[in-house]
C-alpha cells in the first residue's frame, strides 16, 4: 500500500489546485480563452472575457467594460463590431445590437431572424478586418495572447494578455495533463500498486 502514497498525494494536490484555478477563471480573475475580439473605428480593441466585453485603447489601457448577461449566466456568446460603430452580440437566444458604450439599440429573437447562429464563428475567429481596412490577428503562444494590428503595412501589438492570465492558463493545462498521466499510471500499474504481484510471488515461493 505504500506504493499508493505517491499517486494519492499527487491527486490530493492536483485536484484542489485545478479547482482553484478553474474558480479564478470562472469568476473573472483570469481566462484561458476569450469570447471573441474585434476593433472599432477608433482602433480600440474589444475583448470578450466572461460576462464583460473589455475595451482597450491604443495604449492598451482598459477604458470601459460592457456587461453581457449571457456571460453572467455562464452561457456562451459571440460578438463582433459592425461598421466600426455597433456591437453585434449573439447571446444564444437573441441577436443584440449595442452602441459602443453598451447601450441596447435593437434586439432580435432567433425566431424572428433569418440569420444563423454566429456564436462559434465569432468566439473562435483569429482575424478581424476593421472598418478602416486595418487587419487584426489574434496569436496564442502557449497561453500568451497577443492581438497584432496591421495598418498601412506596419504591424504593431494592439493588445497583450496579462501575465497572470497566461500563468493561470498554463498551470491549469499542466494540472490536467498531470492528472491524466497519474490516472493512466494507476490503471497500468494497479495490481502492482495494490501489492497483488508480491502476494502472488509469496504464494509461489510457499508452494
Amino acid at each position: 500500500m505504500k506504493k499508493l502514497i505517491f499517486p494519492l498525494v499527487s491527486f490530493l494536490i492536483l485536484f484542489p489546485t485545478m479547482i482553484v484555478l478553474f474558480a479564478l477563471m470562472a469568476k473573472g480573475g483570469a481566462f484561458a480563452s476569450f469570447e471573441g475580439f474585434a476593433a472599432d473605428k477608433d482602433g480600440n480593441i474589444y475583448i470578450g472575457r466572461g460576462a464583460e466585453i473589455e475595451v482597450y485603447d491604443e495604449n492598451r489601457e482598459l477604458i470601459r467594460s460592457i456587461h453581457i448577461t449571457a456571460g453572467e449566466l455562464g452561457k456562451g456568446y459571440g460578438f463582433t463590431i459592425l461598421e466600426g460603430n455597433k456591437i453585434f452580440v449573439d447571446t444564444g437566444v437573441t441577436y443584440d445590437i449595442l452602441d459602443l458604450d453598451g447601450n441596447m439599440l435593437k434586439r432580435i429573437d432567433y425566431s424572428e431572424s433569418d440569420y444563423f447562429p454566429f456564436i462559434t464563428v465569432m468566439k473562435n475567429q483569429t482575424k478581424f478586418i476593421a472598418a478602416d481596412g486595418s487587419e487584426y490577428h489574434m496569436i496564442n503562444n502557449f497561453g500568451k495572447v497577443n492581438i497584432v494590428r496591421i495598418k498601412d503595412g506596419e504591424a504593431t501589438i494592439a493588445y497583450s494578455s496579462p501575465g497572470g492570465d497566461t500563468a493561470i492558463a498554463v498551470a491549469f493545462v499542466v494540472c490536467i495533463i498531470l492528472i491524466g498521466a497519474t490516472a493512466a499510471y494507476c490503471v497500468l500499474n494497479g495490481r502492482k500498486l495494490l501489492g497483488f504481484k508480491d502476494y502472488e510471488r509469496g504464494n509461489e515461493q510457499n508452494a
